[in-house]
């Protein structure tokens, strides 16, 4: 593009920078010199028929100029489409926005008034602001701008600023300031406006606490805040209010009395306590905080009018935040002793606690070598004996001295205990298997050896076992010495009693495992001196090692019961469906118990499964 301009009476076409857009906005300053301001953002100054661009000494990112205006000191003032005022000066740049209290970002017209106020039409409306309020602002001595707006109370309409017409904005000769708008011309005489030296009275409307209004401002007495809200009167009288443990937010709404231009009165508030200075809220009427911590607060707020007279008393309101149970005083001196005395008690459980560990390790470390003894010493005298007198019949059989008769015996003797020794063998994997530490595999096995030994001696063998035992855990001491018992009664039944049916019954009721094996056999009267006395006495040891008992009960020609019972480690009652009805046990259907995994032959057993109901 080019502007086009006359110098000594001829027209003259200046080149302008490559890529720039429309010239929106021209002024001329002091030094004669003109400033061009385009529609892309970008600030030109002619300097002697040569166009300098000073964008660069601006935004970083450049708007749209809309209006520029140069005042009495030489200070370059721009006005920007959404990006607020900039302010040039020789040496620095600023830009004010209405975060900085400025009353609009979208600026069409720029004029001073010749009295230290620079006049503003933008898209909100006309306002003005005190040059040195620019200035103090810019060096740090003041955190907001006061923009003094100017409307239909003024005798200004809502009109938006108009770009279209040139010149745009002016100061004419007798002081009138002349904005064009959309629908006409607003004149401004700043001669007319008088100050206003009156401070306006501020009142504290209302106090919300958490969303409940807690305090509020009308004729009478103040109510305390667990109340129904009440009056706020002025400072002298003010009371104290309390606020409840555990608030999250307390709001303070005010307002100014003024009648004349009250949307140009601002506030500034402070509560002492915890704001360390005074904080500009400008038209702002209401102060939020968070939570407060406990102790003595007081609300201060203070106005200005439209002319920037403060007022001196404001208003002012005393609160109290009551602390926490946590946050009082003798919380805080008890607590630290009774965290040294929680954290000695724990640590004194910790340790108790790791000492009760390594007891158990030791135990448990001790069972594995009571476990280990014992698979040792039933290796030795269960295998290893009989593999000796294996290994030694056929050498006895081979010797020329040994009739063939006697040779014969030994070989059966061989195929004779060949078995056992299997047997043997099957109960010492059996027992040491985690797999078998359970109700249920303990009451497999039970079954499978009872036939095992009932078929060689011609007995009927009828098992009774709960359709649904617990999956209750059963270690392998328990299963070794409860079996050992079970075997001791089954070979007392086997070779002593003469009955042609055992009866085996296995349920578990009241958390108590109970092994009932019965015979139909010839019995015995109980006494001091029986036979297999010591047989009983082995399984009555074994069970009261266990924290179980072994009962016998027995009558010449009625039979032989003898009644194991086992306690188990966390066993839940029985629901109801595992009781017995009122005709006594439920009768399911017949079902085969599986081989063992020995490979042994089984005797056909009767098999009834009952409910889970205690044996008579």
């Amino acid at each position: 593009m080019a502007c086009t301009g006359c110098a000594r009476g001829k027209l003259q076409a200046l080149g302008l920078p490559a890529g720039s857009g429309v010239v929106d906005a021209l002024t001329l300053d002091d030094a004669g010199e003109v400033w061009a301001g385009t529609a892309d953002g970008q600030l030109l100054r002619l300097h002697q028929d040569l166009v300098v661009n000073e964008t660069p000494r601006t935004l970083a990112v450049p708007r749209a100029i809309h209006c520029l205006c140069v005042t009495a000191n030489g200070n370059l003032w721009i006005g920007y489409a959404g990006g607020g005022l900039g302010w040039l000066t020789a040496s620095r740049f600023f830009q004010f926005q209405t975060g900085h209290g400025l009353h609009d970002d979208n600026l069409a017209h720029i004029v001073p008034d010749g009295r230290g106020r620079l006049w503003f039409a933008g898209n909100r409306g006309v306002f003005q602001v005190q040059q040195a309020e620019f200035e103090a602002l810019a060096a740090g001595r003041t955190a907001r701008l006061r923009s003094v707006v100017f409307g239909r109370e003024q005798g200004l309409p809502g009109l938006r600023p108009s770009r279209d017409y040139s010149p745009g904005a002016l100061r004419s000769r007798d002081g009138r300031l002349w904005l064009p708008m959309l629908t006409g011309v607003a004149v401004v005489n700043p001669a007319d406006l008088k100050e206003n030296l009156a401070p306006p009275p501020v009142v504290i409307e209302q106090v919300v606490v958490d969303g409940r209004t807690v305090a509020a401002y009308e004729t009478g007495e103040f109510a305390a805040a667990s109340q129904a809200p009440g009056p706020i009167p002025s400072r002298e009288a003010a009371p104290r209010l309390h606020l409840s443990p555990g608030h999250q937010q307390v709001q303070f709404e005010f307002t100014a009395l003024s009648f004349a231009a009250p949307e140009n009165v601002e506030f500034k508030i402070r509560l002492r306590g915890f704001d360390k200075n005074w904080l500009e809220v400008g038209g702002r009427r209401a102060a939020y905080y968070p939570h407060l911590p406990p102790g003595d607060y007081t609300f201060d707020v203070t106005a200005c009018n439209s002319d920037g007279i403060w007022s001196e008393a404001g208003a002012s309101l005393a609160l109290t935040a009551t602390p926490r149970l946590w946050e009082t005083l003798w919380f805080r001196l008890t607590a630290p002793a009774v965290a040294f005395s929680l954290l000695g008690g724990g640590a004194l459980l910790a340790l108790r606690r790791r000492q009760r560990q390594q007891v158990e390790r030791l135990e448990l470390e001790r069972g594995m070598e009571r476990e280990r003894s014992r698979i040792a010493q039933d290796l030795h005298d269960d295998l290893g004996a009989g593999l000796t007198q294996i290994s030694l019949n056929p050498a006895l059989a081979q010797n020329p001295a040994v009739t063939p008769d006697l040779a014969s015996g030994l070989l059966q003797e061989i195929d004779q205990r060949a078995p056992e020794l299997v047997t043997a063998l099957d109960e010492i994997v059996w027992a040491v298997n985690p797999k078998n530490d359970t109700v249920p595999a303990l009451a497999r096995y039970l079954c499978q050896f009872a036939q095992t030994c009932a078929h060689p001696a011609g007995m009927a063998c009828r098992l009774e076992v709960a359709p649904s035992l617990p999956e209750v855990p059963v270690g392998a001491e328990q299963r070794h010495h409860l079996f050992l018992a079970f075997k001791e009664a089954l070979h007392n039944a086997l070779q002593h009693s003469g009955a042609s049916e055992l009866k085996l019954a296995i349920t578990v009721n009241a958390q108590t495992l109970a092994v009932t094996l019965a015979d139909n056999g010839r019995g015995f009267a109980p006494g001091p001196e029986r036979e297999g006395a010591d047989g009983l006495d082995n399984m009555q040891t074994r069970l009261e090692r266990l924290g179980g008992r072994c009962a016998v009960t027995s009558a010449p020609g009625q039979g032989t019961t003898v009644t194991l019972l086992l306690p188990l480690a966390g066993q839940q009652p029985s629901d109801g469906s595992e009781k017995s009805g009122p005709r006594g046990p439920q009768l399911t259907r017949p079902r085969l118990v599986p081989a063992c995994h020995c490979g042994h032959r089984r005797a056909t057993a009767i098999v009834t499964v009952v409910n889970a109901a205690p044996l008579r």
